[in-house]
């Protein structure tokens, strides 16, 4: 069902250029609903460009040598006082049949672009058990509104609800009935598993000072026997997806107090079903569970220009000093996205926050 996978570097057109006010040698080209700072003169309205997102990690080559002091890291930054977020590139850089690309076009892997991911702390490490299990649920990630403005016409109308976005690590628990087939056996048994971002993690089957972040906060939920106990109720195996948050994990960005973490909902699949929960199941299924969700900021028609909505993800983690992430936008009742060709779900980051990155 989902195919919003993230194109890091992709053919863009550039929308507009405007005169930078404070350089004389930079203009600011729109690209998509970003700003990106550019050489004067290096493009004009209408040409098509190679841009690279921010958190693009670009390889190290002598065409991209000028980003060493940024370890090769795209992230938005100001230059010369104006807001920059992504690199533009003329197609050149694609080489000798750079015109035969089009726009909308993939170019992350002939570039060799990855993706930025955050250094894991050894506390939430764990020991793997596997990469994670795509065949079970979809592994995604969610694309920023900017990337694709398409999304505001299709969204326009549509009954919705906006999350907090919070700032920690992402968890993953699933549940599946496994056959034994062995003759002396023949059974049906229970498994849960438990997974970070990317992957399945070993349960070490004790609380100790070692054990990883992942586990914990399954034992500490009960997620295991919650799980299961759902599927003798329904019948139905799931996943849930939520955000671990707290002490020791991404600087502790909500302020919780020392030696608490905890655990906050965002999505339930239905494995067998292989769909994502409606609104009104996902709050009715962790509210059986006891496991509370992430805050909900707005419910009701989407009607919101990109300038509100980058106005709507800025503020504060409560009773803290650090900016929040952003926000999650979903349709109440879950939608296939023409745009996205997948499920209808995106976020817009806080650009302060961005700003403020390490």
């Amino acid at each position: 069902m989902d195919g919003n996978i993230r194109k890091l570097a992709r053919i863009e057109r550039i929308h507009e250029i405007k005169i930078h006010p404070n350089a004389d040698s930079l203009e600011l080209a729109k690209i998509g609903g970003w700003q990106v700072v550019v050489k004067k003169s290096q493009f004009k309205t209408g040409d098509l460009c190679v841009y690279f997102e921010i958190d693009c990690l670009i390889p190290e080559k002598p065409e991209f040598e000028f980003l060493r002091s940024k370890h090769f890291r795209i992230k938005t930054t100001k230059l010369r006082g104006e807001l920059s977020q992504g690199i533009a590139f003329p197609l050149s850089i694609l080489g000798e049949k750079c015109n035969d690309f089009k726009e909308g076009e993939d170019v992350t892997e002939l570039l060799e672009i990855t993706k930025y991911e955050p250094p894991i702390s050894p506390q939430l490490m764990g020991m793997a058990r596997g990469n994670f299990p795509t065949h079970i649920l979809p592994k995604t990630d969610e694309e920023r509104l900017q990337s694709r403005m398409k999304l505001l016409e299709e969204m326009k109308g549509k009954l919705c609800y906006i999350t907090l976005k919070e700032d920690g690590t992402s968890f993953t628990a699933y549940h599946t009935v496994e056959e034994d087939m062995t003759p002396e056996i023949m059974s049906l048994e229970q498994r849960v598993g438990v997974c970070s971002r990317n992957l399945e993690l070993k349960n070490e089957a004790f609380p100790s000072s070692t054990m990883n972040i992942y586990w914990k906060i399954a034992l500490q939920y009960d997620i295991e026997n919650k799980l299961k106990q759902f599927y003798r109720d329904t019948g139905r195996n799931i996943a849930i997806q939520g955000e671990i948050t707290g002490d020791g994990i991404n600087e502790n960005k909500l302020g919780l107090p020392r030696n608490t973490t905890q655990l906050h909902l965002f999505n339930v699949f239905f494995i067998d079903e292989h769909r994502y929960a409606n609104y009104s199941e996902f709050i009715m299924i962790a509210s059986e569970l006891g496991i509370p969700v992430v805050e909900t900021l707005y419910f009701g028609r989407f009607n919101f220009t990109l300038e509100e909505l980058l106005k709507f993800a800025e503020g504060k983690y409560l009773n803290t000093n650090n900016e929040r992430e952003g926000i999650v936008i979903r349709t109440t009742e879950e939608k296939y996205s023409e745009v996205l060709k997948g499920r209808l779900s995106f976020k817009v980051i806080n650009n302060l926050y961005l700003l403020k990155e390490k």
